[in-house]
């Protein structure tokens, strides 16, 4: 079974690289450019994904707000 990563990150160079990386090492990678992308994702599919990254410094929502509404929807 191959563990899903959904990871959240305002820059598309972190993104790319962290997809790269995590590819990789045989994950399958889901990246979204936003907090309220990651969560409408995490809502519609939380129980495809088995860890979730979240960059803590983004404008509009940063990653603790992020965390919190991923604890509401699971």
């Amino acid at each position: 079974m191959t563990t899903r990563v959904l990871c959240v990150d305002d820059e598309k160079l972190i993104r790319d690289a962290l997809t790269m990386f995590l590819e990789h090492l045989g994950l399958e990678v889901r990246c979204c450019v936003n907090g309220r992308d990651c969560l409408e994702e995490f809502r519609s599919f939380h129980d495809r994904y088995d860890l979730v990254m979240v960059n803590y410094d983004m404008p509009g929502m940063d990653g603790t707000e992020v965390v919190r509404g991923l604890r509401v929807i699971d």
